[in-house]
């Protein structure tokens, strides 16, 4: 049994929505969450109370 690990992901620009959606397909492919973002982090005031939404097909 692992633990599910908590993953904040630094920065909220094009990439972030790649490594959300490789988090995404680790998790679908073992058939558990074996990795949960908790969150988006970015230093960039015009990106601050942004949202950030991945949507599997």
């Amino acid at each position: 049994m692992n633990k599910q690990k908590k993953i904040v992901i630094l920065g909220v620009g094009r990439n972030c929505i790649d490594v959300l959606g490789t988090i995404d397909d680790i998790n679908h492919s073992t058939g558990q969450t074996l990795f949960e973002c908790v969150g988006f982090l970015d230093d960039h005031p015009e990106h601050f109370q942004t949202e950030v939404f991945i949507k599997r097909s």
